[in-house]
C-alpha cells in the first residue's frame, strides 16, 4: 500500500474518533481543502467527504467543480466527475 494510501486510512480512523464538536473544525478544514490547487489533498478531501458524509463541505465541492469545469489541465474532466459523483452521494445521503 502506497504511503498516501496508509495516511488517508489513517485520517479516516482519526476522523471516526473525534467528538462533534471537534468533527465541526475538522469538517471546515476538510472543506478548506477542497480549495487547494494540489489535487492529492482535494483527492483526500473528497475521499474524507464522501466516507464521513461531510455535507457541510457542499458548498466547496460546488464551487471546485466550477473551476474544473473552466480548467484546461488534463486531469480536470475526471476530477470534475469524482466531485459531481460525490455530490451525488452526498444528496443520496440527505434527500
Amino acid at each position: 500500500m502506497k504511503e498516501s494510501q496508509q495516511a488517508l486510512l489513517w485520517l479516516s480512523a482519526a476522523y471516526r474518533e473525534l467528538a462533534a464538536l471537534e468533527k465541526a473544525c475538522i469538517d471546515a478544514e476538510i472543506a478548506d481543502w477542497l480549495h487547494s490547487d494540489d489535487p492529492r489533498l482535494r483527492f483526500d478531501a473528497i475521499a474524507l467527504v464522501v466516507e464521513h458524509r461531510i455535507i457541510s463541505a457542499l458548498p466547496a465541492l460546488e464551487s471546485l467543480r466550477g473551476r474544473l469545469e473552466a480548467a484546461t489541465d488534463p486531469g480536470a474532466p475526471s476530477e470534475r466527475a469524482k466531485v459531481e459523483r460525490a455530490m451525488q452521494q452526498l444528496a443520496d445521503t440527505y434527500l
